[in-house]
């Protein structure tokens, strides 16, 4: 049985929340909205605060997206859990161009 996991339209523009745990199972899920959203100019915002877990498919396809949107735009990641903080700060994801991470002022 596959984990709970969902990608849901924020009301900004290009903007979606993920939720639940983004792995082999699901990170074919994400698959059609990045597709869809990388292909046109401007940032795409990812709300992470949900995402309690994220293995290295997930990381592949956001980094996949970052790749795209290189040259007209900025992945935006916010909020990261800490589990998936983890995995950013492991994969020096801010080193990546493309990407920028924006995390929760305490």
């Amino acid at each position: 049985m596959a984990e709970a996991f969902e990608v849901v339209p924020r009301e900004a523009p290009r903007a979606f929340k993920l939720v639940g745990e983004l792995d082999l199972a699901t990170a074919p899920r994400l698959d059609e909205m990045l597709r869809r959203e990388c292909a046109l100019p401007g940032d795409l915002t990812l709300d992470l605060s949900e995402l309690t877990f994220m293995d290295s498919s997930g990381l592949h396809r956001i980094l996949d997206a970052c790749r795209q949107l290189a040259s007209n735009g900025t992945l935006v990641l916010k909020n990261p859990s800490e589990a998936v903080d983890r995995v950013f700060e492991i994969a020096a994801i801010e080193q990546v161009p493309g990407v920028r991470v924006a995390r929760r002022r305490v």
